[in-house]
């Protein structure tokens, strides 16, 4: 199951206890009681096993149905420090890991953890599982694939000219998306190799985060706040009514599901309803705010 269906997953239980009562609202909270010893959660990802996985600034968690246990593999706590900027499980039973000495996978199958070799043990800032199964790792140098025959990290595309921070690939599987610490954005076509540079900018203020929409659209936040929508064929850009001015604090992650765009920033977590163009906070103390309250949301 990947990050979007856990978050529906989490959304069809608040809506259906949401339902129950007008008045209350109900949130299942982890922190230090149920192992997640002072977390600053960056990434999440379910195994086909059904376990939760966390990937935290200290290090990697994983749900065993009552509590969190901390991965504590030796080649793991070995070769990966604590600060973990992705997690993704594929299907074959084995987790992926981008943290900032270089990436790697813990099989569930065996036990073992194994580093990617030919990665340099540099930062990899993400990580991602196209449609077929390849694992692309984004690092400031460029784009690797993890190459199965060559157990190796192969650099497919780099040095790019500017500092990857982030990448997704579109609903097509076609496209990944590669978000420069400069605020431009690089579209690499799987299929030709072809790069296009986008370099959307709003009162000269460049992206600082993207995410994948299913109608072939990219959402892109500005380091003003403004978030504006792409169609990947046109390219044509356009700002997402109803938010311009509204989000105040930086943006760190964003994640659409139907009609809502979930918008992690420094100081919780908003939900935006693109068919009413409401914006609902999820940061505050009242009962009615359910959700995040009053935390940096890293990713979601």
């Amino acid at each position: 199951m990947d990050r979007k269906s856990i978050i529906s997953y989490i959304i069809c239980i608040l809506t259906s206890l949401v339902s129950y009562g007008e008045e209350h609202h109900f949130y299942a909270s982890y922190s230090n009681a149920e192992g997640l010893v002072g977390m600053h959660v960056r990434s999440c990802s379910q195994d086909a096993y059904g376990r939760i996985w966390v990937g935290s600034g200290n290090g990697v968690y994983f749900y065993d149905g009552t509590r969190f246990r901390p991965l504590d593999d030796y080649d793991y706590v070995q070769h990966c420090t604590k600060m973990t900027f992705a997690v993704q499980c594929d299907t074959e039973g084995r987790t992926w890991i981008a943290s900032s000495n270089g990436a790697g996978y813990y099989d569930t199958n065996t036990g073992r953890f194994t580093p990617v070799e030919g990665f340099n043990s540099e930062p990899a800032r993400d990580l991602d599982i196209d449609g077929h199964g390849r694992i692309w790792i984004t690092s400031r140098s460029g784009i690797w694939r993890y190459d199965f025959a060559l157990k190796s990290a192969v650099n497919v595309l780099g040095p790019l000219g500017c500092h990857p921070e982030m990448s997704v690939f579109d609903s097509s599987g076609d496209f990944l998306y590669i978000l420069s610490s400069e605020g431009s954005i690089i579209r690499h076509e799987l299929s030709t190799g072809l790069n296009y540079e986008i370099y959307p900018q709003e009162e000269g203020k460049g992206a600082v985060c993207i995410c994948a929409s299913d109608n072939g659209h990219i959402i892109i936040a500005l380091e003003n706040g403004m978030i504006l929508s792409m169609n990947t064929q046109s390219k044509h850009l356009h700002r997402i009514q109803g938010l311009h001015r509204m989000v105040t604090s930086a943006i760190n992650s964003m994640l659409e599901i139907d009609s809502k765009l979930w918008i992690g920033t420094a100081s919780g977590l908003l939900i935006y309803d693109k068919e009413t163009r409401t914006l609902e906070d999820q940061t505050g103390t009242d009962e009615k705010q359910y959700l995040m309250t009053g935390q940096t949301v890293r990713e979601l």
